[in-house]
């Protein structure tokens, strides 16, 4: 399962780039068993936007954009260059997404969340498959997450990027970033997600309470506990705003393929009882994620009767 951590600043609470650094780190660290990527980013084309495939690659803010700069030409003689990428400047009054990647498709910088496009920037945890109208840019899509994008960037309004996203099949929550500087959060019902909320007002999120903890603790945050956020919640931070605004949104149900996937993520079981048959039929159910490759005892206790 890939996670995710976010958090929200404000004007008269700005975080500076140590502290958010500080935070970084722990988050990185409290999300290590992901290791197909990490990343982070703020809202804008320019903004601070992070991806590394290695993420043990990442060791602090300044580290990868001052080997580059002192580098020079040389930089491309450091195996971390050719896998990593970071542009844009920090800013202390703007808020900032997070991922962990367990890939689900090709690793690799394409596929490192979070993704960009049209000024959105977006990332997801958990797998989705596109069930609407066949389009030439879902198709073209290069990680499943991007079909959530594309519902960002090809809607001019909350109320129709939600209408698309009923056409989206799986599970997810995820963190969106809008051009004019929002954060968005939505979970589902399958995808779990917990926020705390610091004594200065800024919003913590991440997929486990561990993340919430760990980024309050690089802040010396105290007294700050971490609550599972409501399925089908959709959350909007306008800029600098010290509460969202609080709707719902919807998608459509999983298949009985990504039901399997999920459960086996995100550690949960089922009161369905077990079959111990197997078939190639099984094998072929698992073909959306192509990265994982279940094994025949996996598939066969994966494997429920109806």
């Amino acid at each position: 399962m890939c996670k995710l951590a976010a958090w929200t600043t404000t004007t008269n609470n700005p975080l500076n780039k140590a502290t958010a650094a500080r935070a970084l780190i722990a988050a990185k660290q409290a999300i290590k068993c992901q290791q197909d990527g990490f990343g982070f980013a703020q809202h804008g084309n320019t903004g601070l936007h992070g991806r590394f495939v290695s993420p043990s690659d990442f060791v602090g803010l300044d580290a990868l954009p001052t080997l580059t700069r002192t580098a020079g030409a040389a930089a491309a003689a450091f195996a971390v260059t050719t896998r990593a990428q970071q542009t844009g400047n920090y800013r202390p009054t703007r808020s900032l997404i997070v991922h962990g990647r367990t890939a689900t498709m090709g690793r690799g910088l394409d596929n490192t969340h979070p993704f960009r496009k049209d000024g959105w920037t977006l990332a997801h945890n958990g797998v989705v498959t596109w069930d609407g109208q066949p389009s030439e840019s879902h198709k073209s899509v290069t990680c499943d997450s991007q079909h959530l994008l594309l519902c960002m960037t090809e809607n001019a309004t909350d109320e129709t990027r939600k209408k698309d996203l009923e056409n989206v099949q799986g599970y997810a929550a995820f963190l969106a970033l809008a051009p004019d500087g929002r954060l968005i959060v939505a979970v589902d019902a399958t995808a779990p997600l917990y926020a705390g909320i610091t004594n200065k007002g800024r919003w913590i999120f991440g997929t486990t309470p561990a993340i919430v903890n760990a980024i309050a603790a690089a802040w010396r945050a105290t007294n700050v506990s971490p609550f599972a956020v409501e399925p089908w919640t959709w959350l909007s931070f306008a800029p600098n705003a010290k509460e969202p605004t609080v709707s719902k949104w919807s998608h459509k149900r999983s298949t009985w393929e990504q039901d399997q996937f999920s459960g086996r993520s995100l550690g949960r079981g089922t009161a369905k009882k077990w079959r111990k048959e197997y078939t190639e039929t099984d094998e072929k159910a698992f073909v959306s994620f192509p990265d994982y490759e279940p094994t025949r005892k996996d598939v066969e206790e994966w494997h429920w009767t109806k």
